[in-house]
């Protein structure tokens, strides 16, 4: 079961309608140490690796979702442009935005963006509640420096 994600940001909220399960990454630093062979010790092989885990962990969130004509309780805009304007504007200002979904609130900031318009602007009927921009994002779990 899918769930949307609410996006915040100075003031400003928008609901993302997603379809799919988001990826959910988690990427764990660690550092490897592998130590040479001293030449007198070579018949018993490589030594083992030994690996220094300092808990610095990443999580990355892949959203597909879509923006539609209409709004959400709370969302700012309802004109399917300005409501894409809202989610283009939140990536161009950098910084974290606060982030709601699966039933969990967090910061992240949003690494990539990309948005793709399916409406056609020549349309007399454009908003008759057709998705009109798809939307793909990812944002890395985190709070601001």
């Amino acid at each position: 079961m899918t769930s949307n994600v609410i996006l915040q940001k100075d003031g400003v909220q928008l609901t993302i309608d997603t379809y799919g399960e988001p990826e959910h990454n988690l990427v764990k630093k660690l550092t490897s140490i592998t130590t040479p062979t001293q030449k007198q010790n070579w018949g018993s092989g490589p030594q083992n690796t030994k690996i220094l885990d300092l808990l610095i962990i990443e999580e990355r969130f892949n959203f597909d979702g879509y923006i539609s004509q209409g709004a959400y309780s709370g969302d700012t805009h309802s004109d399917i442009a300005d409501r894409k304007d809202d989610l283009v504007n939140m990536f161009k200002a950098g910084g974290v935005i606060t982030v709601q979904w699966d039933g969990k609130t967090f910061t992240a900031n949003m690494e990539k963006l990309n948005v793709r318009k399916v409406i056609d602007d020549d349309n007399s009927d454009k908003y008759d509640g057709e998705v009109g921009y798809i939307v793909k994002f990812t944002l890395i779990k985190g709070v601001d420096m």
